[in-house]
């Protein structure tokens, strides 16, 4: 066999090779699993390359004052330059093989900061804002009151990103409005943003 390429990278991985022997040359037989081995070895290594699974929790909260409630300022998710902080603390050679991540679930909590069955309806939208058309761009989006004090929901994501990604930070952004503008005095913080991100 003729190694034509072969290539590992951080995004992407593949192999190119020719088999150069003539097939009657070559001992065809399903029992003799040697034969298999010596001539067919950069296949065998090509595909069971395991990837590199890593269990990671990431964790922020964001107090949301009365004046950025009116949907003018998102929250990112997934930030790069922690993602790429954890990436360090792993060996040079799983570091090599590490062009993606998955994101299994993100919990979001919300926390009001006022006693509780004060009327105040909240909408916020979990988007992909990467995405240019704004319906196809929203993830989830749910319709609640801070009433309640504590509003917790999980989404299931299973998405894919790939650590080249110019906009990265904007892939997974929290969108938010308060439907009552007039609601506290300005400097003060109606309710706080908790979130959970579970990451392979």
């Amino acid at each position: 066999m003729t190694e034509v390429s072969y290539f590992e990278g951080t995004s992407s991985y593949y192999a190119d090779d020719i088999i150069d022997n003539k097939i009657e040359e070559t001992d065809l037989s399903l029992t003799a699993e040697e034969n298999f081995k010596r001539k067919f070895n950069k296949f065998k290594e090509f595909f069971s390359r395991k990837n590199i699974l890593k269990f990671e929790i990431m964790i922020g909260e964001e107090a949301i004052s009365i004046e950025n409630t009116q949907g003018n300022i998102v929250i990112s998710t997934i930030h790069k330059t922690q993602i790429e902080k954890r990436i360090e603390t792993f060996s040079e050679k799983e570091k090599s093989k590490i062009g993606y991540i998955h994101i299994s679930t993100i919990q979001i909590l919300i926390k009001s900061t006022f006693m509780k069955g004060i009327d105040s309806p909240l909408e916020i939208a979990l988007e992909d804002s990467r995405i240019l058309d704004k319906r196809q761009a929203t993830i989830a989006q749910v319709k609640c009151n801070l009433k309640y004090g504590k509003i917790k929901f999980d989404i299931n994501l299973q998405m894919g990103l790939s650590l080249k990604d110019k906009d990265l930070d904007r892939s997974t952004v929290s969108h938010y409005k308060l439907e009552n503008s007039n609601f506290m005095k300005k400097d003060n913080h109606p309710f706080t943003i908790c979130y959970k991100l579970i990451m392979l």
